[in-house]
């Protein structure tokens, strides 16, 4: 009889589901998903939902005007609601609540990119009684929130099962798989050097891929169609030992046209991957990065504590960022400030790069020097420091 029950087990075993195909998320459109009547802000979605929530607590464990909720959820190029989920500091039942709330959304004017229908992640802060998204100009744009069951960084970083580094990995693959034909004109967009976040689950598998930095239809689609083909990445492992999901944030780089068709690197032997024998056990790895040097873009980007990727960096600095007095006029425009991130997460060397008048400028150099300590960028399993290049949007708060 045991013989019997465990065939079956063993047969299903060595059918592994097929993972879904992955999709690429834009957590900004133009035009960005409508509501019936027209609305797209973050402040009406917020209230559609909270139009729809039912739910009161028996017994509240705070006052009901503090309840909230982060919901994220992707408006699918048909314009429906899916893959809604929350988090709360209340009660399992009101996530549950926003949860249903989200996903009971009528249907939306599919977000478009280029005239065509393309998924559309927003991710909203939701009141129970009041509302709670304040943050009028980014709220549908911003990042994803930290979900407790996805890190962002462990001792044993996710690698692909052929030693390179995610950029390396793409960007042969993309001299296989050539966006253009050999002669073709490259476009303004070729170089720059668009950013893909995405989640390497616990079995390795890529999932919630999220566009942070893309260039054109075709080039998006690319990169999709590289990140579908590359090997499974061994999953990260957390100082236990245990396989857990990893939130990474890569730059991609485009090969010219023409450019000569680099072969798949082989897979390491299985010994010689990054899996820890034991707790604090040091793992193998690929040479140390060069403790002096200062990179560019690395495997996984400086984050501030709270994640979010660029955006989130660029309004931690607008927050911060308060202008002198009667600053009219001239603070209006683009300040462009350049700093390095240490590999203690600590932020140095701020500068503008391109300002637009001094105390306007020393302000903006203020708000950088005032960032908390990142999360600190990761390369070859080491931290790093990395250097960050932004523009900023002025004005900003002005001081009364």
């Amino acid at each position: 009889m045991a013989v019997a029950l465990l065939a079956p087990a063993a047969a299903t075993a060595q059918k592994r589901p097929a993972a879904p195909p992955l999709e690429l998320l834009y957590p900004v459109t133009n035009p960005m998903p409508q509501l019936p009547g027209g609305a797209s802000s973050a402040q009406a979605v917020e209230a559609a939902i909270r139009a729809k929530l039912t739910y009161r607590p028996a017994v509240p464990v705070v006052p009901l005007k503090f309840y909230k909720a982060e919901v994220t959820f992707t408006i699918g190029p048909d314009g429906r609601v899916r893959d809604a989920r929350a988090f709360t500091e209340q009660e399992e039942a009101f996530g549950k609540a926003v949860v249903a709330a989200a996903s009971g959304l009528p249907r939306f004017a599919p977000g478009r990119k280029e005239g065509q229908p393309v998924p559309v992640r927003y991710t909203l802060t939701v009141g129970l009684t009041e509302p709670r998204e304040s943050h009028p100009d980014t709220g549908g744009y911003r990042m994803p929130p930290d979900w407790p069951d996805v890190e962002k960084w462990v001792p044993v970083p996710p690698r692909l099962p052929t030693g390179e580094p995610f950029h390396t990995a793409m960007y042969a693959d993309l001299t296989r798989h050539p966006l253009l034909p050999p002669g073709a004109a490259v476009p303004p967009e070729e170089g720059i050097g668009p950013r893909l976040a995405f989640t390497v689950d616990k079995t390795g598998r890529i999932t919630d891929v999220l566009s942070v930095g893309t260039c054109d239809l075709a080039h998006d689609r690319a990169m999709l169609g590289a990140l579908a083909r590359l090997p499974r990445y061994e999953p990260g492992r957390n100082g236990d030992g245990q396989p857990v999901a990893v939130r990474i944030e890569a730059g991609v780089s485009f090969p010219p046209p023409g450019a000569p068709a680099i072969p798949p690197a082989p897979l390491l032997p299985t010994a010689a991957r990054s899996v820890p024998a034991a707790a604090g056990a040091p793992a193998p790895g690929p040479a140390p990065s060069d403790p002096n040097k200062v990179y560019i873009y690395v495997e996984q980007m400086p984050q501030l504590p709270g994640g979010g990727g660029n955006l989130a960096i660029y309004e931690a600095i607008r927050a911060r960022t308060v202008l002198p007095p009667g600053a009219g006029e001239k603070c209006q425009g683009r300040v462009s400030v350049s700093f390095v991130v240490r590999a203690d997460g600590r932020v140095t060397d701020a500068k503008i790069t391109n300002g637009l008048d001094a105390a306007c400028d020393a302000a903006v150099l203020a708000a950088v020097r005032q960032l908390p300590r990142f999360v600190p960028g990761m390369q070859n399993g080491q931290a790093v420091a990395v250097s960050f290049a932004m523009p900023v949007l002025l004005p900003a708060a002005a001081k009364n």
